[in-house]
């Protein structure tokens, strides 16, 4: 296979934009005590693949880099129908099947906090639901 930093659903713009005003209408503006104390923002795609993680994820790293060569990036829409927040970092829980991801809860990172990075969406163990939003993704290795 070839070396990838990852595999992700990137957001396009427009999704981006999206997030950013559903973001800000429901109490995350950036005035917010919350987002005052962000750190880093990202809001940019969704990891399937990490290659830390490709060894024990052998079978996902085939199917991604086939689904890339069979299909490309097509743009496609998945659903978001949460949000956690923990000590270091903030993201959307997104509605994907797990075979189809590496990480427990498939997520988009927005911001981290206190020196944490974005790997950190990993361990939040909050989630708050809320109402769907739907949004499109390409399929990209980076």
């Amino acid at each position: 296979m070839d070396d990838y930093e990852y595999y992700g659903l990137f957001l396009t713009q427009e999704s981006k934009d999206k997030l950013a005003k559903w973001l800000f209408f429901n109490g995350y503006s950036p005035e917010s005590e919350l987002m005052k104390k962000r750190t880093g923002w990202y809001l940019d795609h969704c990891t399937l693949l990490h290659k830390s993680q490709r060894t024990s994820h052998f079978l996902l790293e085939d199917t991604l880099s086939t689904a890339l060569i069979m299909y490309g990036s097509i743009i496609e829409s998945i659903k978001i129908d949460g949000i956690g927040i923990s000590d270091k970092a903030m993201a959307f829980r997104v509605v994907y099947p797990s075979n189809l991801c590496a990480n427990k809860i498939p997520h988009i990172t927005i911001c981290t906090s206190n020196g944490g990075k974005p790997v950190d969406s990993n361990y939040i163990t909050e989630w708050k639901d809320i109402e769907p939003i739907t949004v499109e993704v390409k399929l990209q290795k980076r």
